[in-house]
């Protein structure tokens, strides 16, 4: 089978280094809270009635902290 899609990509130095930068950072607590919520909320399917005041509380009931 002949593959129909280029392979000759080239990605950015400029990325590549803000990538490689942001590898050696640490994530405060806020950053990964944010993460979390993102996630959660990308993994909900179109149907969900899920809202995002739903996916914090569940964060933070899961944390251990007061809803």
């Amino acid at each position: 089978m002949i593959s129909t899609f280029p392979t000759d990509y080239k990605t950015d130095p400029a990325v590549l280094k803000a990538l490689s930068d942001a590898a050696g950072t640490e994530m405060t607590r806020e950053q990964v809270r944010e993460q979390k919520i993102s996630y959660a909320l990308g993994m909900l399917g179109a149907k969900s009635k899920a809202t995002r005041a739903d996916i914090e509380k569940l964060i933070e009931e899961q944390d251990g902290k007061a809803a």
